[in-house]
Formats: C-alpha cells, sequence, structure tokens
C-alpha cells in the first residue's frame, strides 16, 4: 500500500517537473524585445518616431495638419509624413494665446484680449471676428454655433464660464456667464451639457440646452479624502485622474439621467495633469511619462502600455496611432508586436 502511494507521488512529481521545465522553455525561446510589463499581454507598445526643435503651449493635430500655439503665434505645419514635418504658414494673434481650438475651417483663440476668429482658408490665416472679453479668458471649447470660455485664476478677474454665440463669425456676441467661487481647472462641453472642475475639486455639470439661462443639473463637491488633477469626458462617461486614501486612480463614470454612477475604478502609478480621449484609446500625461489606456470597453479602460518621454511634457494630444507631445514636439508611435 505504501508503496503504491509512494509510486503515485513520484509519478506526479515527474509530470509536475516535465510541465515547469517545458514552461521554462518556451518563454526563454520568446524574443521579448520590449521591457513593458504590458507589452506581453496585450500585444501594444509605444515607440518614439520623430523629435523637432518646435516649441509651444499647446498642439491640435486636424487631419494632415499641425496647429501649434506658441506664445501670440499660432504655427500652422504640414504633417502628413511624421518624418518631415514643416511649417505651411503663421498666425500673429492680438494677444498671448491662452488656449484655441480648431472647427472646420476656423480657428477659434482664447486669449488675454478675448475671443479670436480666424479664417483658415486660403494662406495666409485671416481674423474675421473679435470680442473682447476683460476677464483674461483661460480655456475655450466650441460646439455648432456657441463658443465657451473659461476666465479667472486671478482673484480680480473672477472666476466665469462665459457663453458666446458665433453664428455670425465677424461679429461674435455675448450671451451669458456664470460665476463660481474657485477657479476653473478644467472645462470640457457636448450638445447638452458643460463639466466644470474647480481648485477646490468641486465639480459641476450645467445644462445648456437653453443658452440665455444654463442651469445646474449635477454637483459634485469635494470631499477630505479626494483629489482630482484632470478629467475627460468620454460620450457619456468621464474619466478622472484622482487621489483617495493616499492611491493615486482612474475613476469612471457614467452620466446618465443627471446623475453621475461609478463604473470602475482602477488604482494608477501617478496621478495625471492630462487625460485625451480618441477613439478606443486614452492618453494619461503626468509630468515625464506617458500612459496609453485601452478603451475597448469605455466603462473600464485599463492601462495598456507606457513610455517614458525624453523631456518633460507641457502638452500633447492623440491623434490616430500618433501621440504629439510637447514641448518641443516630440512623436510617439502606437504599434502592435508582430
Amino acid at each position: 500500500m505504501h508503496c503504491r502511494i509512494f509510486e503515485e507521488k513520484s509519478a506526479i512529481l515527474i509530470i509536475i517537473k516535465y510541465a515547469v521545465l517545458t514552461a521554462i522553455c518556451f518563454i526563454s525561446c520568446l524574443d521579448f524585445e520590449f521591457e513593458s510589463e504590458y507589452e506581453d499581454i496585450n500585444g501594444i507598445y509605444l515607440e518614439h518616431v520623430a523629435a523637432y526643435d518646435i516649441y509651444g503651449q499647446k498642439v491640435i493635430i486636424d487631419n494632415t495638419l499641425g496647429y501649434i500655439a506658441n506664445d501670440d503665434t499660432l504655427l500652422i505645419y504640414n504633417i502628413e509624413d511624421v518624418d518631415s514635418i514643416f511649417l505651411l504658414t503663421t498666425y500673429n494673434a492680438a494677444s498671448t494665446i491662452r488656449d484655441f481650438t480648431i472647427k472646420g475651417d476656423y480657428a477659434y483663440i482664447a486669449g488675454i484680449s478675448g475671443l479670436e476668429i480666424i479664417d483658415l482658408n486660403g494662406s495666409s490665416p485671416t481674423q474675421i471676428g473679435m470680442l473682447t472679453i476683460p476677464s483674461y479668458p483661460q480655456k475655450i471649447r466650441v460646439l455648432d454655433d456657441r463658443a465657451y470660455l473659461t476666465s479667472g485664476g486671478w482673484p480680480y478677474f473672477g472666476n466665469r464660464f462665459d457663453i458666446v454665440d458665433i453664428t455670425d463669425k465677424t461679429n461674435p456676441v455675448f450671451l451669458d456667464s456664470i460665476s463660481f467661487d474657485n477657479e476653473i481647472t478644467h472645462m470640457e462641453v457636448d450638445s447638452c451639457f458643460a463639466y466644470i472642475l474647480l481648485y477646490n475639486d468641486d465639480f459641476h455639470i450645467m445644462d445648456l440646452r437653453q443658452p440665455g439661462s444654463p442651469s445646474y443639473v449635477y454637483s459634485l463637491l469635494d470631499t477630505d479624502t479626494t483629489w482630482v488633477t484632470s478629467f475627460a469626458l468620454d460620450g457619456n462617461y468621464l474619466h478622472f485622474s484622482c487621489r483617495n486614501l493616499e492611491v493615486d486612480k482612474l475613476a469612471t463614470y457614467r452620466f446618465s439621467d443627471d446623475e453621475l454612477k461609478q463604473t470602475s475604478e482602477i488604482k494608477c502609478p501617478v496621478l495625471f495633469r492630462r487625460l485625451i480621449i480618441d477613439g478606443s484609446f486614452g492618453l494619461g500625461l503626468p509630468l515625464s511619462y506617458i500612459y496609453l489606456f485601452e478603451l475597448i470597453d469605455h466603462a473600464r479602460p485599463h492601462i495598456a502600455e507606457y513610455i517614458e518621454s525624453e523631456g518633460d511634457i507641457l502638452n500633447g494630444t492623440l491623434d490616430n496611432n500618433y501621440i504629439y507631445l510637447l514641448s518641443p514636439l516630440r512623436i510617439i508611435e502606437i504599434k502592435e508586436v508582430e
């Protein structure tokens, strides 16, 4: 009886030993070209492909054109070939460009002087509309025939969310303004709502369906355990980079029926100063690393890959399979292991 048990145990040990040796041999035969902890499970990796001596505070990619704001100048580049980017033209704004966006054939600039509307048709960009806003505009978003600007950052400038009618681009008209009791650090809009994060972590959602009378529909007030550094709008979802109980996280919520309901939460190595969404990918930017999120399920993003940046990151954007970073301009390609 004891001999049979001994023989069975010996056979089991031999099988386990053979399985372990086979697994080790299989692993040793694989060529792990990349050192990230993520690439071997999802087949995605990031690679630096180009760098240019081009500086600025914000970059936007629109088809084959790249727009970069550098102080009071809007630089327009041909980026069709990332290996040979070249300057097409420039536009000198009325003041320092704090933020800008591109919609169709127009650039909308938020500067110290207010709102500028630039016609991009032709070889030379031309200002066609101007609205003076004395409250120091910081950020701008444009949707349909409305421009939305946030102002403030200085106690004597106020902390405002301004709505401007741009139906007639040659004559933008101020519609309404909402004041907050703290600085607005980030803002996004969609066809119905404005999403506003304040410096003290208060988060507000405003109903914009009545342009002349925007109203609160949801407010998430700060708690003692949460610190929000940035958020990204992703359809009906909102992704927040936050710290809770000393742990850095990416928390995802779905906005439905005028309520935010959390769908997922993952731990992150750092807080992200900027979150960007483009299609099925998201981008988290701290100071010197790039984190790529997969959004196959937008309710449950996960980190797919990361790479160290060749220098600090002021700003960046994600377009198709390329990541563009400032400053200076660096380009990283999203690739798949073959």
